[in-house]
């Protein structure tokens, strides 16, 4: 009798183990089912731990990898096409300006030809000057 009490309360001790593994697990799935929920910005709906209980914790994580690689690979494409639209804007920008420091290239070459012309004239007349003196 006394082995047949300490069996049953070995059992039961075993199966009141088991419910609160199993409890946690589903405490645990409506966890990961919420923080789910909240990552995808789904509203509405609300998560109940029956549907946790229904999910399977492997699928709910697996779920959730499948979900953060869509989202890189979103992230992924959107920088792809705003590295693009930056690259069409700079090559446009440098276009835009190309014209100007053509044209300021080119002023700034005709001012340096007229300073130079001006210097030689000064430098002509100062020799020539220079020159009528050592002649007198």
């Amino acid at each position: 009798e006394a082995r047949r009490q300490q069996v049953e309360a070995s059992k039961r001790e075993q199966e009141r183990i088991e419910r609160e593994m199993a409890e946690k697990e589903k405490q645990e799935a409506l966890a990961m089912l919420q923080e789910q929920q909240a990552r995808l910005g789904k509203k509405g709906k609300k998560v109940t731990l029956e549907d946790a209980a229904a999910a399977d914790k492997e699928k709910l994580m697996q779920d959730a990898i499948t979900d953060q690689i869509k989202a890189r690979s979103e992230m992924a494409k959107r920088l792809g096409t705003l590295t693009r639209k930056m690259d069409h804007l700079e090559r446009a920008k440098l276009e835009l300006e190309r014209d100007y420091i053509v044209k300021a290239s080119k002023e700034r070459g005709a001012k340096q030809a007229e300073l130079f012309k001006e210097e030689q004239e000064r430098a002509i007349k100062a020799h020539r000057a220079q020159w009528e003196r050592d002649i007198e």
